[in-house]
């Protein structure tokens, strides 16, 4: 059996890192909600992550000159949509930064996963992960003082992973749902 590679090691090194800091946050969250509450700013830090998430999503569709696919570009506006629909009807602030977070992780699973499995296999133990480690975070939360189980979390959770996944998949067309374009190579 061969050894894992540097990038895979580190790919699962970033992805598990993710998952301590989210476990490690939850006996403080509750606190700093509170304090983030009583001075009015729950909403400018939820708005500022979602931000900061669609600026690195509109970097990387700038940039990369392979996706000037038009299709890729209204699959995440529909996507986008989606997601904002969802975050919008939240009652609850904190829920809002489920899908940040289990889509980041969903991403970090997805790519440690590269390394050995094809673009489904990938998919299918990225959401899977990403559900258990919500799972996870959730069991964890049952235990905390203050906190409870939540099971429409996991939902959240694996829902998150499913969008962001079903939008990198956009973008990059690894199961080949999309056409790719002609290639400029003579064939050989």
């Amino acid at each position: 059996m061969s050894s894992p590679s540097p990038s895979s090691t580190s790919a699962w090194a970033l992805l598990l890192g993710t998952v301590g800091l989210v476990y490690a946050s939850l006996p403080v969250s509750r606190d700093v909600l509170i304090a983030l509450v009583q001075r009015d700013l729950v909403g400018w830090v939820i708005t500022a992550s979602y931000f900061g998430a669609t600026v690195v999503i509109v970097y990387h569709v700038v940039f990369d000159v392979r996706l000037t696919d038009r299709v890729a570009f209204a699959a995440l506006v529909v996507l986008g949509s989606v997601v904002g629909a969802l975050v919008l009807g939240m009652s609850v602030p904190e829920e809002r930064l489920h899908f940040l977070q289990y889509g980041l992780i969903a991403l970090l699973a997805r790519r440690a996963l590269a390394f050995g499995s094809g673009p489904a296999r990938q998919y299918g133990l990225a959401v899977l992960l990403a559900g258990l480690f919500g799972l996870g975070d959730e069991l964890i939360q049952a235990v905390l003082p203050d906190r409870v189980y939540d099971s429409v979390d996991v939902l959240i959770n694996v829902l998150a992973a499913v969008l962001t996944l079903a939008g990198y998949e956009a973008l990059h067309n690894q199961l080949g749902w999309r056409p790719t374009p002609p290639s400029d190579e003579p064939p050989s």
